[in-house]
């Protein structure tokens, strides 16, 4: 059997149709091993189905099917006109069927008998061979009949400048990109390669639906275009484009051209003329320049749609027909022909376009090259500017980059543009914030040119007047760093213009951004050695002997002036708080507003964290307190925040989370570029460097950490200096401790002997007084003395105060309580004038301190207060609770870090200066006239506050009052109760009372004051005379009153000895200076009675009242 190897052949497929599966799987089978491409189907609705659907082969159909039989099929296709050539099977050998089909045009005829199967592929190859010769002839056939159509004389050159009546719209065309890159002479003979196989017409747009060309080569499309022209209404061929009325415009443009430029793609669509429309996009690259198109189609000469056609345009049927008639049809052939060199004809405009874009890019880049490679800096901006106006025919223009803040600078402008601007305080540097709504303000911003063929109206008073402009942004890869502004053209700016100037624009930008990146890498190094020798100065600054505050107001300065930051600040660790230690380029209101970042609850409490720690306020509270987040783009590895833009930030965060974070104050000033440097040393945040910016972009990754660097090294200066300061100070406390111990030393040794002579005095005025009657010419006398006596003695105690050799006994105090109990008596002190004005701490923490010297130290702080005031004024007594940690202690000499309560007193009188401050608590230092006080006022609160452990700080300038902070320890104990005086009860007594001393006379004084008052006295001027005494007296012996310091036993030594032989005897202790025997650092411990020497004999009756109680002794002398 002949082997198939013809292509038209094997293409050749055949369907089965078969309803007995078996049969149809084998028939498929065999036909398969013969070379045919064999496919089967069951039921006559299937074979009808698979032939509607594209099947073009021989079909094999069995006659008798299920659902219909084979003539049923055949007729079925032929109704369709889709019958297939077919070779019929049937089992019956029927003659009748046989002549039946073949008549309808059935190939062969099979009967399905024994050797079926086997002249079964041989039929079926001739058949195919057939089908095959056949589509060959009708090829051969299809081509000689085109040859001849196309060889008809009908077919020539068209006449393609047939001119409209209404005149050339190309005229008008106001992007004439096209008629500049191509010329309208090749546009026609471009055209006239399609067109003249039509016979109809085209158009060649330009992008923006400008003409570029348009032919009316037939009779049907020139008289229905005058038509629909004619109902424009207009002379105006602008106005009659623009009317919607020009029915052919609207079909050619609008809904072909229009649409075939937006998808990008070839558009068929059908004109409202009854003709159909082929348009193709212009390509130059991957942009679209235009449009081409061609009508195509016989006109319609069916009556209704004629009719239809008449209405719309206004022009009689019968002519209308007349025209449809005289068109020559052509077959499809030509217009495929036609629409594939309507292809090539656009991509050979394209072609002409890129080539020409192309010539004409580089002679623009080789002219701006040329200027950037040989002209000097200053005047590069210039003559690139020069050369683009030039090119863009523009009397005016602008040459601008972007800066690294993101303002515009304009280096260049046209000359008399300057001179003849008459703006108000005109300017060539345009900071973001006052770029407004300004043509390249919104290029900038939009990144996109913009085109006014208009009078601008956005210029401001005294600008000039901008006819038309063009504003374009200059961009490398997406960033906008320049731009481009061109005006004043005198005719309208083109999409040409347009395309020419963001040529131009893509020319100059990389060259720019190389010329920018160059500038700023210059800049860079210049800015990084000025930062690097600021830093360098910085240090060497900290490290001179100058003030830490007067250093740190350098520092701070000079930071400002060598980064060009416009304010810069530095906060130091005050307390709990971090106010500004000194700042520059803030107003001093942000200053004073700003300082405090703790918190406050609703009773103005600080607002404490679960730790105990004050919550601090702001982002600068953020970065002290260590709670910032390197994962989050504005905070640094280091713990530092900052950004170039506050508005930006506050827009990118959720407002509950900034809410937590910020008080936006920075942002509020203006300020948009900020970074908060944490001050860190090994202790922890000592304070923090800001610096504020109403600039975008003042800062990078590299400054940060730069600064960074720079923090670090001032916090090591700033410990370094502290530890200097601590040793200094140390060093003072030494020499001071050595004054007071040697004050001390002098006081004690005075005390003892000095208060044994005034208690004698004092003793023996008193009882001589008791003894007198008032108007005794002698009571008053003796009444000076009195009085002489007791200042004596203050002036001793107060001495022994400051020395903290004076004999307290604390309490524990609520301070609160403590102040209320004394307002008015301090009110009294500091008279009417003076305002008193105390502000409790809430839930205030307990101290201990003797409740007499916490007095002494309310009324000495107000007497001080009261003389600094001139005339009226205002007190002010502050109490709160406070928590000291080591960094504050380090940067305080003399503190240690734990809970204390602090006592602020404050006035507003004149204040002092630094050298006054430095002596206010050396014992006789004074300020004050000569007679109007003492010295020993402030001298004797700073030797309280120590005494009780405690710190006291002051803060004082000229003119603006002084503040007392009084540190004293926290204690854990709740308030003692106060005992019961004997006042108001009977001072005598009946018992026996043994007195040891070894002065003479205060022994026989006391001796005589006891006896007076009713007791029982025995003395003895030594403790060996004492113990002997007590030996060998065989009575009850009641009270032991002794001296504490004496030649050969001290009073303790004694009182342990009579306690041995008399267990229970009450004790009562007497001195003028102790010398640490009954107490420690001057603490009087519980269950000690101890009487001051001097005393009267009312004192020392109350505290023997008071050790042996108001009762009577048992005989055995048992209470």
């Amino acid at each position: 059997m002949k082997t198939i190897n013809d292509p038209i052949e094997k293409s050749i497929p055949v369907l089965v149709v078969e309803d007995d599966e078996g049969l149809n799987h084998l028939i498929i089978k065999k036909l398969r091993k013969e070379g045919l491409q064999a496919d089967g189907v069951l039921t006559g609705k299937e074979a009808a189905a698979r032939v509607f659907g594209g099947f073009q082969g021989v079909m094999l159909l069995d006659y008798q099917l299920p659902d219909m039989n084979g003539q049923d099929v055949v007729e079925m296709l032929a109704a369709k006109q889709k019958l297939v050539p077919f070779i019929i099977m049937t089992g019956h050998g029927d003659e009748k069927i046989a002549v039946a089909m073949m008549k309808l045009g059935a190939r062969n005829y099979l009967v399905k008998d024994v050797d079926f199967i086997d002249a079964l592929p041989t039929i079926v190859m001739r058949a195919v061979e057939e089908l095959a010769r056949e589509r060959k002839l009708a090829t051969t056939e299809k081509k000689l009949w085109q040859l001849e159509w196309l060889l008809k004389e009908s077919i020539g050159p068209t006449c393609l400048y047939a001119p409209a009546p209404y005149g050339d719209l190309a005229r008008i065309n106001a992007s004439h990109l096209l008629l500049d890159f191509v010329g309208t002479d090749l546009l026609a003979e471009i055209a006239e390669d399609y067109l003249q196989l039509m016979g109809t017409s085209g158009a060649i747009y330009e992008k923006n639906g400008d003409y570029a060309l348009r032919i009316l080569s037939s009779g049907w499309c020139g008289r229905l275009d005058q038509a629909s022209r004619d109902l424009c209404g207009t002379p105006d061929n602008r106005e009659a484009i623009a009317s919607g009325k020009w029915l052919c415009h609207e079909c050619c443009w609008t809904n072909a051209s229009l649409v075939c430029i937006e998808s990008g793609h070839s558009f068929e669509s059908e004109c409202l003329c009854g003709l159909r429309l082929y348009a193709v996009p212009i390509r130059a690259g991957k942009n679209i320049f235009g449009v081409m198109n061609f009508s195509f189609g016989p006109p319609p000469t069916d009556i209704s749609k004629l009719e239809e056609i008449s209405k719309n345009y206004k022009v009689d049927k019968d002519e209308l027909l007349r025209l449809a008639s005289s068109y020559e049809h052509r077959p499809a052939f030509i217009i495929d022909i036609a629409k594939k060199r309507l292809h090539t004809s656009a991509n050979l405009v394209g072609e002409i376009i890129e080539r020409k874009i192309a010539e004409r890019n580089l002679a623009v880049r080789n002219r701006i090259n040329e200027v950037f490679l040989t002209v000097p800096d200053d005047q590069m901006y210039a003559d690139v500017l020069d050369t683009v106006l030039e090119i863009m025919g523009s009397p005016l223009g602008v040459f601008g980059y972007i800066d690294e803040t993101g303002g515009v600078i304009i280096p260049s402008m046209t000359r008399h543009f300057w001179d003849q601007c008459q703006v108000t305080d005109k300017q060539l540097v345009f900071p973001r914030k006052t770029w407004g709504d300004s043509s390249w303000s919104r290029a900038i911003l939009g990144k996109k040119t913009i085109c006014k063929n208009e009078k601008s109206t956005r210029t401001p008073k005294g600008h000039i007047e901008l006819e038309r402009h063009i504003s374009m942004p200059i961009q490398h890869s997406d960033e906008v760093i320049g731009l481009f502004l061109v005006a004043n053209k005198k005719t309208a700016y083109t999409e040409r213009d347009l395309e020419m100037l963001e040529t131009i624009g893509s020319v100059v930008a990389p060259v720019l951004k190389a010329r920018l990146e160059r500038e700023k890498i210059f800049k860079e190094l210049q800015h990084e050695k000025t930062m690097q020798a600021g830093a360098t100065q910085v240090l060497a600054i900290l490290n001179q002997p100058a003030r830490q505050l007067e250093a740190v107001h350098a520092v701070i300065n000079l930071i400002r002036e060598f980064s060009g930051i416009e304010a810069v600040g530095l906060r130091l660790k005050d307390g709990e708080n971090f106010p500004y230690y000194q700042a520059t380029g803030f107003s001093r209101e942000f200053v004073e507003s700003e300082a405090k970042l703790c918190a406050r609850d609703q009773d103005g409490g600080i607002l404490r964290d679960g730790y105990g720690k004050p919550v601090l306020e702001c982002m600068c509270g953020k970065v002290i307190s260590g709670g910032t987040d390197p994962t989050k783009s504005f905070f640094t590895k280091g713990g530092s925040f900052w950004t170039n833009s506050t508005s930006d930030l506050l827009a990118a965060i959720k407002e509950e989370d900034w809410q937590t974070m910020m008080r936006n104050r920075c942002n509020r000033e203006g300020y948009e570029s900020v970074a908060l440097i944490p001050l860190r040393t090994g202790a922890g945040v000592i304070g923090l460097l800001q610096l504020n910016d109403s600039r975008r972009n003042v800062f990078n990754a590299e400054t940060i950490q730069f600064f960074e660097r720079l923090a670090a090294s001032i916090a090591v200066s700033l410990a370094r200096r502290t530890a200097e300061a601590d040793l200094l100070e140390a060093e003072k406390q030494l020499l001071q401790a050595q004054k007071m111990e040697a004050v001390g030393r002098l006081a004690g040794g005075v005390a003892h002997d000095f208060n044994n002579m005034l208690c004698v005095i004092i003793g023996y005025a008193g009882m001589a007084l008791s003894s007198l009657d008032p108007f005794d010419p002698l009571y008053k006398e003796l009444q000076e003395i009195s009085k002489a006596g007791k200042r004596s003695a203050d002036l001793t105690r107060q001495l022994l105060t400051f020395a903290r050799k004076q004999i307290i006994n604390p309490r524990v105090l609520n301070l609160n309580h403590s102040i209320e109990s004394l307002r008015k008596m301090l009110k009294r002190l500091i008279g009417e004038d003076v305002e008193f004005v105390f502000v409790p701490g809430v839930d205030l923490w307990h101290v201990m301190m003797d409740p007499s010297q916490f007095d002494q130290i309310l009324a000495n702080l107000s007497v001080n207060s009261r003389d600094a005031i001139d005339g009226v004024g205002k007190i002010t007594v502050e109490t709160s609770n406070v928590v000291l940690d080591d960094i504050y202690c380090r940067l305080n000499q003399g503190f240690i870090p734990g809970e204390f309560v602090m006592l602020s007193f404050s006035d507003s009188g004149h204040g002092m200066d630094d050298q006054v401050r430095e002596h206010i608590f050396e014992p006789f230092y004074t300020t004050k006239e000569e007679g109007k006080g003492t010295g020993l006022g402030l001298s004797t609160v700073y030797g309280i506050v120590k005494q009780s452990n405690g710190f006291i700080n002051v803060y004082s300038e000229p003119g603006k009052g002084t503040t007392f902070s009084i540190y004293l320890p926290r204690i854990l104990r709740d308030v003692d109760e106060i005992s019961e005086t004997t006042n108001g009860r009977s001072l005598a007594g009946t018992e026996t009372v043994l007195i040891v001393e070894d002065e003479e006379q205060i022994l026989e004084l006391t001796r005589t004051m006891l006896r007076r008052l009713g007791y029982n006295v025995f003395t003895a001027a030594t403790p060996g005379d004492a113990c002997l005494l007590v030996e060998k007296y065989d009575q009850p012996i009641h009270l032991l009153l002794t001296d504490v310091i004496m030649p050969t036993m001290d009073g303790k030594e004694l009182q342990q000895r009579i306690e041995t032989l008399r267990p229970g005897i009450k004790t009562i202790f007497m001195s003028g200076y102790t010398a640490d025997v009954i107490v420690h650092r001057g603490v009087l411990p519980e269950g000690i009675a101890f009487v001051q020497k001097p005393f009267s004999r009312e004192t020392l009756a109350r505290k023997i009242r008071e050790v042996l109680g108001a009762g009577k002794p048992d005989p055995a002398g048992n209470y």
